[in-house]
């Protein structure tokens, strides 16, 4: 699995860099401050820069990012033994695993894959939404 490090932007020291991690970790300000050897009031003036904040958000996706790829990992994994149960030698514990799979995921994963396909729908529409607005106030503009 690859990891998505953000790229410490120009300007960022080592003592702002582990703020901004604790804080998309979770972390309280006063927290951050500690972990990066500031005070409180440093690190809200640090809040304010752009260049800031976004490495916040970057880091915050980056663990999202990391947190959704192990899930799916575990699920698979899980998906793999209900699959195993489904041929053991207790009829009782195959009647659970199907029962796993027709009542519990099977569900769940149509409605996650219509959801996935509905929202990509959505995005492609207001892409291309925005995109016509744009060509549109284009012609718009007096020289």
């Amino acid at each position: 699995m690859a990891q998505m490090i953000p790229e410490i932007p120009e300007g960022i020291s080592p003592a702002a860099d582990r703020a901004a991690l604790a804080l998309a970790f979770g972390f309280y300000q006063a927290d951050a401050a500690i972990l990066a050897g500031r005070s409180e009031r440093t690190i809200r003036r640090w809040l304010q820069h752009p260049i800031f904040q976004e490495l916040v958000a970057q880091y915050s996706a980056s663990t999202l990012y990391e947190l959704g790829a192990r899930i799916t990992s575990y699920q698979l994994q899980a998906v793999d033994k209900i699959a195993e149960l489904m041929n053991a030698r207790n009829e009782h514990v195959q009647l659970g695993a199907a029962r796993t799979m027709a009542l519990d995921l099977g569900p769940k994963s149509r409605e996650e894959l219509m959801f996935a396909r509905r929202l990509a729908a959505l995005e492609q529409n207001a892409a291309a939404s925005e995109l016509n607005t744009k060509t549109t106030n284009k012609g718009d503009k007096k020289p």
